[in-house]
């Protein structure tokens, strides 16, 4: 029996109009514009990766295309360089 992989969900937030985007598909990934959002009552919050990381066990990876999981790696880097951006927003603050 093939497993089916069902693609994954992520809200996103226009940077600029700061309106909330409807759900897309991780198959039509972000635009340049659009920046994943960590907030709290309208406040940038500290993050760890592993609070935004996404992780499949062996047999999920296993069922996934190379196209989705080309895709995963892509959408993992962005989120390690946001969460980065952040620390360096932060200490920015302190500094």
């Amino acid at each position: 029996m093939e497993s089916t992989a069902y693609p994954l969900n992520l809200t996103l937030k226009e940077e600029e109009e700061e309106e909330e985007i409807q759900s897309r598909e991780l198959e039509d990934g972000p635009t340049d514009m659009q920046k994943v959002r960590i907030c709290s009552e309208g406040g940038w919050v500290p993050a760890l990766f592993d609070e935004v990381a996404i992780y499949f066990s062996d047999e999920e990876w296993e069922v996934l295309t190379e196209q989705q999981k080309a895709l995963y790696r892509e959408v993992m880097r962005m989120n390690y360089e946001t969460v980065l951006s952040l620390g360096k927003a932060l200490f920015s603050f302190v500094s």
